[in-house]
């Protein structure tokens, strides 16, 4: 039997096959003390990002000897050309130039064709070509290539027996006008942590420790190797022991028994909403909640002036906007939101709520507008709104039409409950609102650089739902492709299981 799929291992019967190494090298991984689910440094794993550019460029590439190589891990092929072409589209020949011609090889066959026309003949060949006939790619012409502006020499990637040379020295490099960015914040920390040799040195930076003493958190992280959940590692070893699973691509939206369990987790078991078929999640895999795709809030017309998207200040912290505003303000710009404002949130005099200053912001709001709230164990103050505080503040926003887009990453450590810290969310919806709920389960599973996040979307029916998640489709399409998942394997078997669950 012969069968033909897009650069996928298969058994003689067609079923998906893992390869023996990568089996083997899971057992390893998941056997190893030493390793654990900390942040990777933001551009990747070290040693996957050297290990990936010799593949490419060779053991010997003069490009790497000279220190002018470098690498950022990437969630597959599609979010290393989303993350090369968003770089070209702010940098390339001029600064947030859109204007550059980019050309890619024309499809060769009609993308809007019915799924079957693309499937392989059903009888077998006797001596399969180098590509299936129906799958068969095209070569590149000479044409098709990134047009430049301005002269460039490319130099040639070279067989190891082939003599290397240096670009012309009177050639400039096209990125000669790239500016030096200040290193990400949180993360430079983290990596000033694992260099400092001191045995006493403690990390208040992304994640644990100040957690644990505000909410309880089992995750410190000293100079001892960080914490790793009893129920995540027996997880792990049920996942690599079960043959039934392997390495195909998920739904484009992600596993559904993850995002079934997710969206629970954030709605209740007896949720209405979820027994009308009007919510469901989609997986948001490695870029978590800040990978959510924003850009569904605005109108049908791509109107990225209004409504108006407002992320919470907490002026005396640290400064008018703390890292978590800071990163969503860049998320939702990228987005191509126009119109992005803080409104009151801490009142440093009382060092709590600025309720008023709040519910002013939330009344004098255009309608439409859309407000991002942290569902619990708000991030950096640890303050969050009394039921009866979440109650006005619903009752404002629902006189307003405002759109909620709740932040829930520390579900579990407000109070201990993964009910009680779910309040906000499931009270909004008893209410009648149409929202977003952006979950991320690295603080309270400790999977910080697995990625598993989860956009819980509530709708008013299931025919909006259904519109609703055809469009995210799209969106994932072109921002990661495909969720990965394993994070979302161990997340799904845990709330799925109540013996897991209880443990």
């Amino acid at each position: 039997m012969s069968c033909w799929f897009h650069a996928a291992y298969r058994t003689d019967e067609c079923q998906p096959w893992v390869l023996p190494v990568v089996k083997k090298v899971e057992r390893l991984i998941v056997e190893d003390g030493s390793l654990n689910h900390e942040y990777l440094p933001i551009l990747g794993l070290p040693e996957f990002r050297s290990a990936s550019s010799k593949v490419a460029l060779g053991d010997d590439s003069l490009a790497i000897k000279e220190n002018r190589v470098g690498a950022v891990q990437a969630l597959g092929g599609t979010g290393a050309l989303r993350i090369g072409g968003e770089f070209l589209r702010r940098w390339y020949n001029g600064t947030n130039n859109t204007a550059t011609p980019i050309y890619v090889s024309a499809p060769t066959w009609d993308p809007s064709a019915e799924p079957h026309t693309l499937q392989p003949s059903a009888v077998p060949p006797t001596d399969p070509p180098s590509d299936p006939p129906s799958l068969r790619l095209t070569r590149h012409p000479p044409s098709l290539r990134l047009t430049r502006r301005r002269p460039f020499i490319r130099p040639a990637i070279r067989p190891s027996t082939c003599r290397q040379t240096h670009l012309l020295p009177a050639a400039m490099s096209v990125f000669s006008e790239v500016p030096q960015a200040p290193p990400v914040a949180v993360f430079k920390l983290t990596a000033d942590f694992r260099e400092d040799g001191h045995p006493q040195k403690v990390n208040l930076g992304v994640g644990g420790l100040v957690l644990a003493l505000a909410f309880g958190a089992l995750t410190v992280r000293t100079s001892v190797s960080p914490g790793l959940l009893p129920v995540v590692k027996k997880v792990e070893r049920l996942i690599v022991e079960d043959g039934s699973l392997n390495h195909e691509y998920l739904p484009i939206l992600g596993l559904p028994e993850f995002r079934s369990a997710s969206s629970k987790v954030a709605l209740g078991d007896d949720s209405l909403a979820i027994k009308e078929n009007r919510a469901l999640g989609g997986t948001g895999g490695t870029e978590d909640r800040r990978g959510v795709p924003p850009s569904l809030v605005q109108t049908a017309t791509n109107n990225t002036a209004t409504p108006n998207l407002r992320l919470r200040a907490t002026p005396g912290v640290s400064g008018p906007l703390s890292f978590w505003s800071e990163n969503h303000n860049a998320v939702f710009a990228d987005a191509g939101f126009k119109d992005i404002r803080p409104y009151h949130y801490w009142d440093a005099a009382k060092k709590g709520l600025d309720l008023t200053g709040l519910l002013d912001d939330l009344e004098k709001a255009p309608e439409s507008s859309v407000f991002v709230l942290h569902a619990c164990a708000h991030n950096p103050t640890g303050t969050d709104p009394t039921q009866d505080e979440w109650k006005q503040m619903a009752e404002v926003m629902k006189r307003r039409k405002l759109f909620v887009f709740f932040d829930s990453a520390y579900q579990g450590f407000a109070s201990g409950s993964l009910d009680k810290d779910a309040w906000a969310i499931r009270y909004f919806v008893s209410q009648g609102f149409e929202l977003f709920v952006a979950q991320s389960f690295s603080k309270n599973f400790g999977l910080y650089n697995e990625r598993v996040g989860n956009l819980t979307v509530v709708a008013q029916d299931n025919e909006s739902l259904t519109r609703i998640l055809s469009q995210m489709e799209k969106i994932v399409r072109t921002t990661w492709s495909n969720p990965p998942s394993q994070g979302a394997r161990i997340v799904s078997k845990t709330l799925n299981c109540p013996e897991l669950f209880a443990e």
